[in-house]
């Protein structure tokens, strides 16, 4: 699939990943742990596991161009300055410690010229949102879609913002989310998103197929689980535990 696609050979960007990103992190591992020997054993699918699991955000940080990321992200992210990665760094954990205004201290220290590289944009628009400044936040998401339009993150977080933002509504995040949702096949989050806004609407067919959909592409009881605990699919609760993808 285009935009999922690792070159060159994936074992040297474990070894990669494990000396060069986690070490210079203090998390150096070693070749012989059962983990590091996994990873080298299935290098394909930790990589790709790995841009999912940080959301096409944190390891922008650390990897080169060329990295498994960029490529996942099918276009080049210029990795940070180290000072700036410090910056991030501490910035994300004063927001883990629940301190926005902190985390956003850190983030007017960023280079000038940084403010809006896609990792920088990223954490700030996590920041805002636990703010609730759904303004802000669908500002920032915009810029992110218009730098890495390959990501679906960012689309994801144009439409939750549009939503709540002045003005927003479950129809204007359904029409950011929708056009793009062929893009991205394998992403379960997509037409999740797009079954609670048409339910919302009140479309309960059509959310269903959208519902059928992320159970079909994703982990399906986990996201049964997710959708009985949403209330923006209550009109759906009785029916999920019998739906299948």
């Amino acid at each position: 699939m285009a935009g999922r696609r690792l070159v060159g050979n994936p074992r040297r960007w474990i070894d990669f990943l494990f000396d060069s990103v986690l070490e210079a992190r203090g998390n150096y591992i070693s070749r012989a742990s059962p983990f590091r020997c996994f990873a080298r054993s299935e290098p394909r699918s930790v990589l790709v596991g790995i841009t999912r699991l940080f959301g096409g955000r944190c390891l922008c940080y650390y990897l080169p161009g060329d990295s498994p990321l960029s490529v996942y992200l099918s276009q080049p992210v210029k990795p940070l300055d180290l000072s700036d990665i410090h910056r991030l760094r501490a910035a994300e954990g004063w927001l883990e410690l629940g301190d926005e205004a902190e985390a956003l201290r850190e983030l007017e220290d960023i280079s000038p010229a940084e403010k809006n590289h896609p990792a920088v944009l990223e954490l700030r628009f996590q920041i805002l949102a636990k703010k609730r400044e759904w303004d802000a936040c669908r500002d920032i998401a915009g810029m992110i879609t218009q730098q890495l339009p390959n990501f679906a993150g960012g689309w994801l977080h144009l439409a939750y913002a549009t939503r709540r933002a002045t003005g927003g509504s479950e129809q204007a995040a359904f029409d950011i989310l929708q056009p793009v949702s062929g893009k991205f096949p394998e992403e379960p989050t997509i037409p999740y998103n797009l079954a609670c806004y048409v339910c919302q609407l009140g479309n309960l067919s059509e959310a269903r197929q959208w519902l059928k959909r992320a159970f079909a592409l994703g982990d399906t009881q986990q996201i049964k689980l997710m959708a009985l605990n949403d209330a923006d699919l209550k009109p759906l609760w009785e029916e999920i535990p019998r739906m299948e993808g």
